[in-house]
């Protein structure tokens, strides 16, 4: 896993970063908007992949119409779209 390194944010309020090796992908700050009966918008940043070969897949299910589904059985899979810096 990555070093830790510690800085100081404009408060002196110790802030950690955390910088990637090489091979590493650092996900942060899931969001999930815009969700309705049939569908959801997700975004997921990340720092890293240097090699530039990283992808996400997503398994998800519906509770309300399968109580206890489990996402990786019976739920469905999508991939994730890299943008930038964001999935």
């Amino acid at each position: 896993m990555g070093q830790s390194t510690p800085k100081s944010d404009k408060n002196d309020t110790p802030v950690f970063e955390t910088t990637p090796t090489e091979l590493e992908l650092l996900l942060s700050n899931l969001s999930i908007d815009s969700v309705d009966y049939q569908s959801f918008a997700l975004s997921l940043p990340y720092h890293g992949d240097k090699n530039n070969n990283a992808n996400i897949s997503l398994h998800y299910c519906s509770v309300k119409q399968s109580l206890g589904c489990n996402p990786s059985i019976d739920g469905v899979f999508s991939n994730l779209n890299k943008n930038n810096t964001t999935f």
